[in-house]
Protein backbone atom coordinates (compact mmCIF):
# COMPACT_ATOMS: atom_id res chain seq x y z
CA UNK A 1 0.00 0.00 0.00
CA UNK A 2 2.68 2.47 0.67
CA UNK A 3 4.72 1.51 -2.46
CA UNK A 4 1.38 2.36 -4.18
CA UNK A 5 0.91 5.48 -2.46
CA UNK A 6 4.75 6.53 -3.03
CA UNK A 7 4.27 6.10 -6.90
CA UNK A 8 1.16 8.03 -6.89
CA UNK A 9 2.71 10.52 -5.13
CA UNK A 10 5.63 10.13 -7.29
CA UNK A 11 3.40 10.71 -10.33
CA UNK A 12 1.49 13.32 -9.73
CA UNK A 13 4.27 15.61 -8.39
CA UNK A 14 5.41 18.77 -10.78
CA UNK A 15 8.56 19.22 -9.53
CA UNK A 16 11.66 17.18 -9.13
CA UNK A 17 14.27 18.09 -5.98
CA UNK A 18 17.29 16.70 -7.61
CA UNK A 19 17.22 19.04 -10.05
CA UNK A 20 15.96 22.46 -8.64
CA UNK A 21 19.09 21.62 -6.56
CA UNK A 22 21.38 21.03 -9.51
CA UNK A 23 19.84 24.51 -11.34
CA UNK A 24 20.88 26.67 -8.31
CA UNK A 25 23.99 25.08 -7.81
CA UNK A 26 24.95 26.18 -11.10
CA UNK A 27 23.11 29.55 -11.65
CA UNK A 28 23.44 30.82 -8.03
CA UNK A 29 25.28 33.43 -9.51
CA UNK A 30 22.63 35.23 -11.58
CA UNK A 31 20.93 35.56 -8.27
CA UNK A 32 23.78 36.81 -6.58
CA UNK A 33 24.87 39.94 -9.45
CA UNK A 34 21.29 41.16 -8.88
CA UNK A 35 21.54 41.29 -5.66
CA UNK A 36 24.76 42.85 -5.71
CA UNK A 37 23.51 45.27 -8.33
CA UNK A 38 20.45 46.27 -6.11
CA UNK A 39 23.31 46.98 -3.43
CA UNK A 40 25.06 49.49 -5.07
CA UNK A 41 22.03 51.58 -5.86
CA UNK A 42 20.96 51.00 -2.24
CA UNK A 43 24.09 52.88 -1.45
CA UNK A 44 23.50 55.23 -4.03
CA UNK A 45 19.99 56.27 -2.27
CA UNK A 46 21.68 56.41 0.77
CA UNK A 47 24.65 58.66 -0.78
CA UNK A 48 21.87 61.09 -2.01
CA UNK A 49 19.68 61.45 0.97
CA UNK A 50 23.17 62.21 2.80
CA UNK A 51 23.75 65.02 0.73
CA UNK A 52 20.72 65.90 -0.45
CA UNK A 53 19.22 69.41 0.46
CA UNK A 54 17.21 70.18 2.93
CA UNK A 55 13.45 70.06 0.89
CA UNK A 56 11.90 66.76 1.86
CA UNK A 57 10.46 65.08 -1.37
CA UNK A 58 6.77 63.83 -1.24
CA UNK A 59 6.81 60.61 0.00
CA UNK A 60 5.56 59.00 -3.62
CA UNK A 61 5.99 55.50 -4.70
CA UNK A 62 7.51 57.12 -8.06
CA UNK A 63 9.75 59.34 -6.45
CA UNK A 64 12.97 59.43 -4.15
CA UNK A 65 13.10 55.51 -3.91
CA UNK A 66 12.26 54.57 -7.75
CA UNK A 67 14.89 57.04 -9.21
CA UNK A 68 17.19 55.13 -7.36
CA UNK A 69 15.97 52.00 -7.70
CA UNK A 70 14.98 52.05 -11.15
CA UNK A 71 17.89 50.15 -12.77
CA UNK A 72 16.98 47.19 -10.40
CA UNK A 73 13.54 47.10 -12.44
CA UNK A 74 15.45 47.49 -15.34
CA UNK A 75 17.51 44.58 -14.60
CA UNK A 76 13.73 42.35 -14.31
CA UNK A 77 13.75 42.37 -18.24
CA UNK A 78 17.36 40.97 -18.67
CA UNK A 79 18.25 38.31 -16.32
CA UNK A 80 15.07 36.43 -16.10
CA UNK A 81 14.93 36.13 -19.88
CA UNK A 82 19.10 34.96 -19.57
CA UNK A 83 18.30 32.60 -16.33
CA UNK A 84 14.92 30.77 -18.59
CA UNK A 85 16.88 30.85 -21.63
CA UNK A 86 20.36 29.01 -19.70
CA UNK A 87 17.50 26.67 -17.54
CA UNK A 88 16.38 25.64 -20.99
CA UNK A 89 18.89 25.13 -22.70
CA UNK A 90 19.09 21.28 -22.58
CA UNK A 91 16.58 21.07 -25.17
CA UNK A 92 19.10 23.06 -27.70
CA UNK A 93 22.01 20.14 -27.54
CA UNK A 94 22.06 16.81 -28.82
CA UNK A 95 23.54 15.01 -25.60
CA UNK A 96 22.03 17.21 -23.04
CA UNK A 97 18.35 16.33 -24.36
CA UNK A 98 18.74 12.42 -24.80
CA UNK A 99 20.12 12.87 -20.79
CA UNK A 100 17.15 14.73 -19.40
CA UNK A 101 14.74 13.03 -21.39
CA UNK A 102 16.55 9.64 -20.68
CA UNK A 103 15.57 10.25 -16.96
CA UNK A 104 12.91 8.05 -15.31
CA UNK A 105 10.87 11.85 -15.17
CA UNK A 106 7.82 13.06 -17.50
CA UNK A 107 8.40 16.32 -20.02
CA UNK A 108 5.76 17.88 -17.61
CA UNK A 109 7.80 17.52 -14.44
CA UNK A 110 10.95 18.06 -15.89
CA UNK A 111 9.62 21.65 -17.26
CA UNK A 112 8.06 22.09 -13.74
CA UNK A 113 11.11 21.75 -11.97
CA UNK A 114 13.14 24.17 -14.27
CA UNK A 115 10.30 26.88 -13.42
CA UNK A 116 10.38 26.09 -9.86
CA UNK A 117 14.26 26.70 -10.03
CA UNK A 118 13.63 29.71 -12.18
CA UNK A 119 11.33 31.93 -9.63
CA UNK A 120 13.30 30.50 -6.48
CA UNK A 121 15.90 32.33 -8.17
CA UNK A 122 14.84 34.90 -9.04
CA UNK A 123 12.78 35.77 -6.15
CA UNK A 124 15.44 35.30 -3.59
CA UNK A 125 17.44 38.61 -4.38
CA UNK A 126 14.01 40.53 -4.96
CA UNK A 127 13.31 39.68 -1.13
CA UNK A 128 16.75 40.09 0.16
CA UNK A 129 16.80 43.49 -1.86
CA UNK A 130 13.50 44.47 -0.13
CA UNK A 131 14.86 43.05 3.46
CA UNK A 132 17.93 45.45 2.79
CA UNK A 133 15.68 48.57 1.83
CA UNK A 134 13.97 48.03 5.10
CA UNK A 135 16.77 48.66 7.22
CA UNK A 136 17.93 51.82 5.35
CA UNK A 137 14.90 52.92 6.87
CA UNK A 138 17.23 53.65 10.07
CA UNK A 139 18.60 56.11 8.40
CA UNK A 140 16.41 59.33 9.53
CA UNK A 141 17.30 60.98 5.64
CA UNK A 142 15.71 57.81 3.94
CA UNK A 143 12.94 57.48 6.43
CA UNK A 144 11.61 60.87 5.30
CA UNK A 145 11.34 59.98 2.06
CA UNK A 146 10.68 56.37 1.68
CA UNK A 147 7.73 54.41 3.35
CA UNK A 148 7.97 50.76 4.52
CA UNK A 149 5.24 50.19 2.45
CA UNK A 150 6.56 51.35 -0.98
CA UNK A 151 9.72 49.63 -0.70
CA UNK A 152 7.53 46.42 -0.72
CA UNK A 153 5.72 46.71 -3.06
CA UNK A 154 8.37 47.84 -5.45
CA UNK A 155 9.45 44.07 -4.27
CA UNK A 156 5.91 43.09 -5.70
CA UNK A 157 6.21 44.64 -8.67
CA UNK A 158 9.61 43.44 -9.34
CA UNK A 159 8.41 40.00 -8.29
CA UNK A 160 5.09 40.13 -11.17
CA UNK A 161 7.77 41.54 -13.52
CA UNK A 162 10.16 38.84 -13.05
CA UNK A 163 7.69 36.17 -13.23
CA UNK A 164 6.07 37.21 -16.16
CA UNK A 165 9.13 37.71 -18.12
CA UNK A 166 10.29 34.26 -17.18
CA UNK A 167 6.89 32.56 -18.27
CA UNK A 168 6.96 34.68 -21.57
CA UNK A 169 10.45 33.34 -22.15
CA UNK A 170 9.36 29.75 -21.72
CA UNK A 171 7.51 29.41 -24.84
CA UNK A 172 10.13 31.11 -27.38
CA UNK A 173 12.43 28.34 -25.81
CA UNK A 174 10.08 26.11 -26.34
CA UNK A 175 9.43 26.82 -30.11
CA UNK A 176 13.18 27.72 -30.67
CA UNK A 177 15.91 25.50 -31.46
CA UNK A 178 18.49 27.30 -30.64
CA UNK A 179 19.89 28.93 -27.33
CA UNK A 180 21.35 32.35 -28.87
CA UNK A 181 17.96 32.80 -30.88
CA UNK A 182 15.92 32.13 -28.06
CA UNK A 183 17.70 35.00 -26.20
CA UNK A 184 17.37 37.65 -29.31
CA UNK A 185 13.47 36.13 -30.38
CA UNK A 186 12.30 36.86 -26.81
CA UNK A 187 13.26 40.78 -26.89
CA UNK A 188 11.68 40.58 -30.92
CA UNK A 189 8.69 39.59 -29.85
CA UNK A 190 8.02 41.53 -27.01
CA UNK A 191 8.69 44.88 -29.15
CA UNK A 192 6.78 43.57 -32.03
CA UNK A 193 3.47 44.80 -30.93
CA UNK A 194 4.60 48.19 -30.72
CA UNK A 195 7.20 48.07 -33.47
CA UNK A 196 4.67 47.36 -35.63
CA UNK A 197 2.09 49.84 -35.04
CA UNK A 198 4.83 52.59 -35.20
CA UNK A 199 5.53 50.81 -38.33
CA UNK A 200 1.98 51.00 -40.03
CA UNK A 201 1.34 54.10 -38.51
CA UNK A 202 4.28 55.87 -40.38
CA UNK A 203 3.83 53.88 -43.90
CA UNK A 204 0.20 54.97 -43.93
CA UNK A 205 0.75 58.42 -43.29
CA UNK A 206 3.20 58.33 -45.75
CA UNK A 207 1.38 56.72 -48.06
CA UNK A 208 -2.35 57.74 -47.90
CA UNK A 209 -3.30 61.47 -48.90
CA UNK A 210 -5.42 62.88 -46.09
CA UNK A 211 -4.36 60.56 -43.47
CA UNK A 212 -3.87 62.23 -40.19
CA UNK A 213 0.31 62.39 -39.15
CA UNK A 214 -0.02 60.40 -35.94
CA UNK A 215 2.92 58.43 -35.73
CA UNK A 216 4.38 59.71 -32.31
CA UNK A 217 0.90 59.01 -30.78
CA UNK A 218 1.63 55.04 -30.32
CA UNK A 219 -1.42 53.93 -28.29
CA UNK A 220 -0.27 50.10 -27.88
CA UNK A 221 3.26 50.78 -26.83
CA UNK A 222 1.26 52.71 -23.83
CA UNK A 223 -0.99 50.63 -23.09
CA UNK A 224 1.28 47.31 -23.16
CA UNK A 225 4.91 48.49 -21.19
CA UNK A 226 3.67 50.75 -18.48
CA UNK A 227 6.57 51.94 -15.67
CA UNK A 228 5.56 51.00 -12.16
CA UNK A 229 4.66 53.94 -11.00
CA UNK A 230 1.60 54.18 -13.69
CA UNK A 231 0.48 50.19 -13.31
CA UNK A 232 -2.52 49.99 -12.23
CA UNK A 233 -3.47 46.32 -9.72
CA UNK A 234 -5.80 45.57 -12.48
CA UNK A 235 -2.69 46.26 -15.16
CA UNK A 236 -0.46 43.41 -12.76
CA UNK A 237 -3.05 41.11 -12.15
CA UNK A 238 -3.35 40.83 -15.90
CA UNK A 239 0.50 40.42 -15.86
CA UNK A 240 0.15 37.34 -13.37
CA UNK A 241 -2.59 35.59 -15.44
CA UNK A 242 -0.90 36.24 -18.80
CA UNK A 243 2.18 34.55 -17.03
CA UNK A 244 -0.12 31.53 -15.84
CA UNK A 245 -1.11 31.44 -19.49
CA UNK A 246 2.66 31.25 -21.00
CA UNK A 247 3.31 28.64 -18.80
CA UNK A 248 0.26 26.47 -19.73
CA UNK A 249 1.01 26.69 -23.65
CA UNK A 250 4.81 26.11 -22.74
CA UNK A 251 3.95 23.03 -21.55
CA UNK A 252 1.76 22.26 -24.14
CA UNK A 253 4.37 23.34 -26.91
CA UNK A 254 6.81 21.30 -24.97
CA UNK A 255 4.93 17.79 -24.98
CA UNK A 256 4.42 17.94 -29.15
CA UNK A 257 8.02 18.93 -29.61
CA UNK A 258 10.27 16.34 -31.19
CA UNK A 259 13.79 16.32 -29.53
CA UNK A 260 15.65 15.74 -32.62
CA UNK A 261 15.07 19.05 -33.44
CA UNK A 262 17.75 21.22 -31.37
CA UNK A 263 20.53 23.38 -32.71
CA UNK A 264 17.21 24.48 -35.56
CA UNK A 265 16.18 28.31 -35.15
CA UNK A 266 12.59 26.41 -35.27
CA UNK A 267 11.86 23.49 -33.68
CA UNK A 268 8.68 23.22 -35.66
CA UNK A 269 8.69 22.70 -39.23
CA UNK A 270 5.19 23.36 -40.09
CA UNK A 271 5.78 27.09 -38.61
CA UNK A 272 9.00 27.66 -40.50
CA UNK A 273 7.39 29.04 -43.29
CA UNK A 274 5.66 31.54 -41.17
CA UNK A 275 9.30 32.62 -39.69
CA UNK A 276 10.32 33.16 -43.42
CA UNK A 277 6.96 35.25 -43.99
CA UNK A 278 7.54 37.24 -40.80
CA UNK A 279 11.22 37.65 -41.87
CA UNK A 280 10.48 39.21 -45.21
CA UNK A 281 7.97 41.46 -43.59
CA UNK A 282 10.25 42.99 -41.03
CA UNK A 283 12.99 43.05 -43.66
CA UNK A 284 10.50 44.89 -46.15
CA UNK A 285 9.58 47.61 -43.72
CA UNK A 286 12.93 48.19 -42.62
CA UNK A 287 13.77 48.91 -46.32
CA UNK A 288 10.90 51.60 -46.52
CA UNK A 289 12.14 53.37 -43.47
CA UNK A 290 15.81 53.46 -44.44
CA UNK A 291 14.87 54.79 -47.99
CA UNK A 292 12.36 57.51 -46.51
CA UNK A 293 14.70 59.05 -43.99
CA UNK A 294 17.62 58.88 -46.49
CA UNK A 295 16.67 60.22 -49.73
CA UNK A 296 12.77 61.62 -48.18
CA UNK A 297 11.17 59.19 -51.19
CA UNK A 298 7.83 57.24 -49.68
CA UNK A 299 7.23 54.48 -52.10
CA UNK A 300 5.58 50.83 -51.17
CA UNK A 301 7.47 49.25 -53.63
CA UNK A 302 10.43 49.72 -51.26
CA UNK A 303 9.30 46.94 -49.62
CA UNK A 304 9.83 44.50 -52.14
CA UNK A 305 13.38 44.06 -52.75
CA UNK A 306 14.10 43.97 -48.94
CA UNK A 307 11.36 41.68 -48.73
CA UNK A 308 12.66 39.45 -50.84
CA UNK A 309 16.12 39.43 -48.95
CA UNK A 310 14.35 39.04 -45.92
CA UNK A 311 13.37 35.25 -47.56
CA UNK A 312 16.53 34.77 -48.44
CA UNK A 313 18.51 35.35 -45.15
CA UNK A 314 15.49 33.40 -43.43
CA UNK A 315 15.59 30.33 -45.45
CA UNK A 316 19.42 30.52 -44.65
CA UNK A 317 19.27 30.07 -40.87
CA UNK A 318 16.12 27.59 -41.44
CA UNK A 319 18.72 25.27 -43.02
CA UNK A 320 21.58 26.06 -40.08
CA UNK A 321 21.41 24.70 -36.78
CA UNK A 322 23.12 27.00 -33.69
CA UNK A 323 23.15 26.05 -30.28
Amino acid sequence: MNLEGRAMNSKISLFNKSIVKSDCKRFWWISALEFLFALLCIFAMISGAEYSNAEIAPKLYDGFMINYMMPVLVLQFILPVALTVLLMSYLNKGNAVSFMHSLPLGRTRLFGSHILSALMLLLSPILLTCLSLSATLAIPDIAERVCLSHIWLFGLHSAIYSLFVCCATTVVCTLSGSMIFSFILTYIIAALPAVAEMMARYIITHTLYGYPDVNCNVKLFLWLYKAPGDATPLYFAGLVIAAAVFLLIANAILKKRALENYGEIVAFPKLKPIFVYCVAVCAGALGYLYFSLIIEHYNLLYLIPFGILGIIIANMLNKKQLT
